[in-house]
């Protein structure tokens, strides 16, 4: 079992491996967070049902939050910052 924050769950909640997975290798990518794995499983648990949102509350949110982290997503924050950019020379190069 894993808990997940996702679109196509809609939200947090414990799903089977297989189903997270979708088919796809899973791999781990660290630890963040000094919180033991007990605290971090009940912090997660705790959200079950949480509505996910792809700016406020996306997995990278949901994992930083659960490890005692700030909730934040560095994937949204570059999304956003290159999608400015890119206003910004159309907008330059229509003047």
């Amino acid at each position: 079992m894993i808990i997940s924050n996702s679109a196509r769950s809609g939200g947090v909640c414990e799903e089977l491996w297989d189903v997270f997975a979708e088919g796809n290798v899973v791999t781990v990518d660290g630890y963040p967070g000094g919180r033991s794995n007990y605290e971090v499983l009940n912090r997660a648990r705790s959200l079950n049902g949480t509505q996910y949102n792809l700016f406020d509350w996306n997995c990278d949110h949901f994992v930083t939050y659960v490890h005692g982290l700030k909730p934040q997503s560095p994937q949204v924050a570059i999304t956003v910052t290159i999608a400015t950019l890119c206003v910004g020379v159309l907008a330059a190069v229509k003047s």
